[in-house]
């Protein structure tokens, strides 16, 4: 097989040296179609991992508490504050956490 011959073109650049370098170096359109379905896989289990973690919005940390008391590792909830939604993660199991991370 000459895969020179088969080489995909790629003009995309991506973040990750190491897609980048396959890419341009090894690509063939088989190559390439493993690599996207593999880095598709990889972000629809992480979102779907981190959705089924997620516990809803709260009006206050007491409503939250009162609602999942217990919290495991991973589970996050949108909590209300002065008219802005913070998020709550629990890092240690049975604790919820205040995050920096903030909506409108």
């Amino acid at each position: 097989m000459n895969l020179k011959a088969d080489k995909v073109l790629v003009d995309t650049k991506i973040d990750d040296p190491y897609l980048q370098s396959v890419l341009e170096n090894y690509a063939t359109k088989d190559a390439v179609d493993n690599v996207v379905n593999n880095v598709v896989n990889t972000y629809v289990t992480e979102i779907t991992q981190e959705v089924a973690k997620e516990k809803g919005y709260f009006a206050s940390v007491e409503e939250l508490v009162a609602a999942y008391p217990n919290p495991e590792v991973g589970d996050w909830a949108n909590v209300s504050e002065n008219d802005v939604w913070v998020i709550y993660r629990c890092a240690t199991a049975g604790r919820w956490d205040r995050t920096d991370q903030q909506f409108i």
